[in-house]
C-alpha cells in the first residue's frame, strides 16, 4: 500500500466516524433511538478512532514515497519477449509438430547423373551441387560406352573415334535456368539455381543443352525425401489451420494440391522442392492474415 492510499484510507474511516456521530445527534433531538442503535453506533465510533491512531502512527513513521513492505511481495508483470527475440525461434513453442530425423545431417553436395546417346555412344555427364557454396561442378563424359563396336573396331569409321571418344572435362559454374514444371520464368527472377530447385526429373539448362537429372546418389536420395516429407508436414499443418478461417474453395487450387513423393515406385528424390516450398510460403501468408504468431511458429519448422 502507497502513502496515498494509506492516507485514503485513514480519510475515509474519518469520515465514517463523524457521519456516525451527526446521525446519533440527530435522533437524540428528534426523540431518542433505541439502545441497540445506540450501542452500534458507540462500537461504530471506537473502531473509526482506532482506524484514525493507527492511520496517524503509519503515516508518521513512513516517508512520502517510501515503498510499503506488502506492496514489494505482489509480483510484477514483465512480457515474456523482450525487444531482440526472434520471433520465429521463440514462436516454434507454440506449435509441436513431429519432423522427421535427418538421415545425412553432414552432406554437402548434392550428386546427380545424368546420361545422353549421340552416334550409338552413351555419354554420362555428373552434376555436383555445393549447398554451401551453391556452385555446380560439371563433370562431362565422366563415362562412355560404346553402343555400336564398329566405331572402334571397323576400319571404315575410324574418323568417327575421336568424335565419339572420351573426352572428360570438369567445369564450376552457376545456372540460371530451370525448364520442367514451368518453372523457367520463376527461375529466371532468381539470382541462380540453389538445392530446392534440384530433383530427380528437373530439367536444367547445362550449356545451352537441355539436361534432365536422371538419377540421384543414395545420400542425394536420402537428403531430398526428407526435405520433402518435412515440407508436406508443414503444409499440410498450415492448411489445417487455414481452414478453420476460409473455405476449401476459397484457397487457390496451387496450394491445395496435395504433392506427395510420388505414385508407386518412384526414383528417390523425385519430389519437386521448389512446387512444395512455394504452396508453403502461398499458406503461411494467407494464415498469417489471421494467426501470424502460428503462421511464423509452423515455418519455424522449416
Amino acid at each position: 500500500m502507497s502513502f496515498d492510499e494509506r492516507g485514503a484510507g485513514g480519510e475515509s474511516a474519518r469520515a465514517g466516524a463523524e457521519a456516525a456521530s451527526m446521525d446519533v445527534q440527530q435522533a437524540e433531538e428528534q426523540g431518542g433511538m433505541p439502545q441497540e442503535q445506540v450501542a452500534g453506533v458507540q462500537l461504530l465510533r471506537l473502531a473509526g478512532s482506532k482506524l484514525q491512531d493507527q492511520h496517524t502512527e503509519a503515516t508518521a513513521d513512513a516517508e512520502p514515497g517510501e515503498p510499503d513492505a506488502s506492496e514489494e511481495a505482489l509480483p510484477t508483470l514483465r512480457p515474456e519477449r523482450t525487444e531482440g527475440d526472434n520471433v520465429l525461434s521463440r514462436g516454434a513453442g507454440y506449435i509441436k509438430l513431429k519432423m522427421p530425423e535427418n538421415p545425412v545431417p553432414d552432406l554437402q553436395f548434392l550428386t546427380f547423373i545424368s546420361w545422353w546417346t549421340e552416334f550409338n555412344t552413351k555419354r554420362y555427364m555428373e552434376i555436383c551441387f555445393d549447398m554451401s557454396t551453391e556452385l555446380f561442378q560439371i563433370v562431362l563424359d565422366k563415362e562412355v560406352r560404346h553402343l555400336d563396336m564398329d566405331h572402334i573396331h571397323c576400319p571404315g569409321k575410324e574418323s568417327l573415334a575421336s568424335v565419339v571418344g572420351k573426352d572428360t572435362k570438369i567445369m564450376s559454374m552457376r545456372l540460371h535456368e530451370k525448364l520442367s514444371g514451368n518453372q523457367h520464368a520463376d527461375s529466371m527472377r532468381r539470382d541462380h539455381l540453389t538445392c530446392w530447385d534440384l530433383h530427380t526429373g528437373a530439367k536444367l539448362n547445362i550449356l545451352g543443352k537441355p539436361t534432365t537429372l536422371m538419377q540421384a546418389s543414395l545420400q542425394t536420395g536420402l537428403w531430398l525425401d526428407y526435405q520433402s516429407e518435412k515440407l508436406i508436414i508443414i503444409c499440410n499443418t498450415l492448411e489445417e489451420n487455414l481452414l478453420k478461417y476460409e473455405s476449401a474453395h476459397q484457397i487457390p487450387k496451387i496450394a491445395r494440391k496435395n504433392v506427395t513423393v510420388g505414385r508407386g515406385k518412384q526414383p528417390p528424390g523425385s519430389a519437386d522442392l521448389r512446387l512444395l516450398l512455394k504452396r508453403a510460403e502461398m499458406l503461411k501468408e494467407r494464415l498469417a492474415r489471421y494467426r501470424p504468431i502460428v503462421a511464423n511458429a509452423i515455418m519455424a519448422y522449416l
